[in-house]
């Protein structure tokens, strides 16, 4: 594992049970790089399954040509807490090709989401 993957930021504690999870990654990238992003980014969707990961989509804005968003699905908090555990050197070698293809002077947003709990 390459643990290089920050610990997500949660506003409560989450329930290691909850779930599903919805993952949501945009970027910036240019029109220079675009064809090449896309490419890049079907390899990232299989490394998001083989993580646990499910329903991998990849939108491009169709305000702002240059924002993608990457969303995937994952069973539980805890799946998902697990799948940062599995991350490998070579998914960090991939993701590190993908962010060199970015805008100069963005990174990637990410965000968490989590069904809420029932009443």
């Amino acid at each position: 594992p390459s643990m290089h993957w920050a610990d997500p930021i949660v506003a409560e504690d989450l329930s290691p049970g909850g779930g599903p999870v919805m993952i949501q990654v945009a970027y910036d990238v240019g029109p220079a790089e675009q064809a090449r992003f896309v490419a890049l980014m079907r390899e990232c969707a299989a490394m998001r399954r083989r993580g646990g990961g499910y329903r991998w989509s990849l939108m491009q804005d169709s305000a702002d040509a240059s924002r993608f968003v990457e969303t995937w699905m994952e069973s539980s908090w805890l799946q998902h807490l697990r799948h940062h555990d599995r991350v490998t050197g070579a998914d960090r070698d991939l993701q590190v090709r993908i962010h060199s293809l970015l805008s100069a002077g963005t990174k990637p947003v990410v965000t968490h989401y989590v069904s809420p709990s029932e009443a």
